[in-house]
């Protein structure tokens, strides 16, 4: 980064924000305005944070690897603009590997598909900020804001009582907000998961702007599914088990929704098996005959650089590579990703905030244990539509991050897609029992 850089940076910001004031204007909810408007702030300040970051106190691929390499496009194209559509059209893997930049590695990272569609957003992005760092980065936090918005806005339009919850998850979360404030996989899969979210909850339960919401939605599914498709895998059958669940809801007859609540559960998790043996082929090492394998060659990774990262974290349960072996993780794994690192497991200032964010989980989690009697928690999440997609989501996906990830540096970016559920899910847990037994609460305040 440079002088120009933050000369743009105030003059970008000023017009987004006039761009934010506008559309805040559409809401008669003055909560959402005052939310927009906060939640795009906060935005900007985290973009500038993790921009000095990444240049200055801890480079990392943001700006070495993926700037670097989409700044190598957009220079090129500058002066040829032929390159442009050999490196943004072409499979990665076809590109000739002469026309990669020198200053990154180039074609070995960027044959794999996943990283080098960041490289492609990337570039494109970089007309739009003069090929500024920084402006590319706020650039890519405001697509995550955005993404961020819609998940608030599709548990807000159903439980608005619980709005300051959902902006903590959601809005305000430090990891989350700071690990999507910039060029990386992390903004484009957050930005995803928002705008699949409620577009779905628009398209078949609101049944309004039909049209709109189903291209939003197949271009994000598009961009997730190459980016990291196994959120995807994981994402899927709990958002089509709560669309199917909600819209059962809507019907008057008790029996038939009892009838219908087991099949809701067979049916759309066979969908989801379907989506997934249908894309073997496309889905490599998460494929279903290889995502035990995998877990174990990403470990096998991690322990071949322990000698070179303070950060990595071994298991007292030595994973086989087998599902059973897997079963036998899923505690310590799922544990791990939902309240790990703890407070005297890092140094780095960046593991710090989210260990001192898992401290704060766990007490959440003991306290609404400890609030709901632990049986009453399990029978709001297979009663509750919501809270069982929320729930079931970030567990699952918990298990897969936490089993494959043993290093605390990279583990902090990968989870933030199962956090704000899990917070949700607390939060809606609470919320459910507060309603079934409102005099246990009265009780409470009063005393």
């Amino acid at each position: 980064m440079d002088l120009v850089d933050f000369i743009l940076f105030p003059i970008y910001c000023t017009l987004f924000y006039l761009i934010v004031r506008y559309r805040s204007k559409r809401y008669n909810d003055p909560l959402l305005k005052i939310y927009y408007r906060n939640a795009f702030v906060v935005r900007t300040v985290a973009c500038l944070a993790f921009s000095i970051y990444l240049v200055y106190l801890s480079p990392g691929d943001s700006y070495s690897t993926y700037y670097h390499e989409a700044s190598n496009i957009y220079e090129q194209s500058l002066k040829d603009f032929s390159v442009f559509p050999k490196m943004i059209f072409t499979s990665a893997k076809d590109i000739d590997p002469s026309l990669f930049s020198d200053n990154t590695i180039g074609a070995a990272v960027f044959f794999d598909e996943n990283n080098y569609m960041v490289v492609r957003i990337a570039t494109v992005i970089l007309f739009a900020a003069f090929g500024k760092y920084l402006i590319a980065n706020l650039i890519f936090s405001l697509l995550a804001f955005e993404g961020c918005w819609k998940l608030f806005k599709f548990f807000y339009c159903q439980y608005p009582a619980l709005h300051k919850q959902f902006a903590i998850a959601i809005l305000y979360f430090p990891t989350l907000i700071f690990w999507s404030s910039g060029i990386s996989k992390e903004a484009i899969c957050i930005a995803g998961i928002g705008y699949i979210t409620f577009g779905c909850y628009l398209i078949f339960i609101k049944r309004t702007q039909i049209i709109r919401n189903i291209i939003l939605v197949l271009i994000f599914l598009f961009f997730l599914s190459n980016v990291k498709i196994y959120i995807l895998i994981c994402f899927m059958p709990f958002l089509i088990n709560y669309l199917i669940a909600a819209n059962v809801i809507l019907l008057k007859n008790r029996y038939l929704k009892m009838f219908l609540g087991p099949i809701i559960l067979v049916v759309s998790f066979l969908i989801g098996w379907l989506i997934l043996m249908s894309n073997q082929d496309s889905l490599g090492g998460y494929a279903l005959d290889g995502i035990s394998e995998s877990i174990k060659t990403e470990q096998n990774n991690f322990i071949l650089q322990e000698t070179t990262s303070e950060s990595n974290f071994n298991f007292t349960t030595e994973y086989d590579g087998t599902p059973i072996g897997l079963l036998k993780l899923a505690p310590s794994a799922i544990g791990t990703t939902l309240f790990r690192p703890f407070l005297w497991e890092v140094n780095k200032l960046s593991t710090k905030l989210s260990a001192l964010e898992g401290t704060l989980i766990i007490l959440l989690t003991i306290y609404v244990l400890y609030k709901t009697k632990f049986i009453h928690v399990f029978k709001i999440i297979i009663t509750t539509p919501i809270v069982f997609f929320c729930f079931s989501f970030s567990i699952a996906f918990s298990l897969f991050i936490g089993a494959s990830t043993l290093n605390f540096g990279s583990l902090v970016r990968y989870k933030i897609p199962a956090m704000p559920f899990y917070l949700i899910a607390m939060f809606l847990i609470l919320y459910f029992h507060k309603i079934a037994n409102p005099l246990l609460y009265n009780k409470t305040k009063n005393s």
